[in-house]
């Protein structure tokens, strides 16, 4: 006796293919979510290792912070804490910064996503010590960035909202900490912030405190 295999109608394949489209787009979010969050791990830990890269410049430098470059603008902060990662210039790297990377100087030089605080830690011609840094763990020393330097209130400088409406930031302490903008940025895209060094926002980049 023989069985009669019963096949799909038109309809029902149809409504299989409706039902996987309604998980796929319920689905999508949650996966889209997980991957940004694992890009943000990942950067948190890149910028780990760059606070720390910190902390062995300094020792083999008399506690001596790094410059943001030099005053040829022949190489960045990148290129002189590439030594004390490894040799890897991924870790000054963001996945999820789809700028392209900041370097200073010949195409060969390290390129970065993260900014250097500048104007309170060390420019081109002066750096601070350890020691001057008073509150180091509520010091932002780098951040996510447009630029390869970041400061408290240039718009053209300012932390990048990269993860999540807010920024990855490395203190001068070496912890790693997300923030949202408007806590450490006072101005706008187009218009520089309120020059107050009372400002709650400066605090955050001011090496004396």
């Amino acid at each position: 006796m023989h069985h009669l295999r019963r096949s799909f109608t038109l309809i029902e394949l149809l409504v299989v293919i409706a039902i996987i489209a309604i998980l796929a787009s319920m689905l999508l979010p949650a996966l889209q979510q997980a991957r940004a969050k694992a890009r943000q791990i990942k950067c948190t830990g890149n910028l780990k290792q760059v606070g720390m890269a910190l902390f062995m410049y300094a020792d083999d430098n008399r506690e001596s912070l790094h410059q943001h470059r030099d005053t040829a603008s022949t190489w960045s902060w990148a290129d002189r804490l590439l030594p004390y990662v490894g040799g890897s210039a991924e870790v000054f790297t963001c996945d999820s910064n789809t700028r392209g990377l900041t370097r200073v100087g010949v195409a060969t030089n390290t390129g970065t996503h993260y900014g250097w605080n500048w104007q309170q830690l060390g420019s081109d011609t002066w750096v601070r010590t350890l020691g001057q840094v008073t509150q180091p763990s509520a010091t932002i020393a780098y951040g996510d960035s447009n630029s390869y330097v970041i400061c408290w209130y240039q718009s053209n400088y300012h932390p990048e909202n990269i993860h999540n409406e807010g920024a990855n930031l490395t203190f001068v302490d070496g912890h790693v900490d997300w923030m949202r903008r408007e806590a450490f940025y006072t101005g706008t895209d187009t218009a520089n912030g309120v020059n107050d060094p009372l400002s709650v926002h400066f605090l955050w980049f001011k090496y004396n405190k």
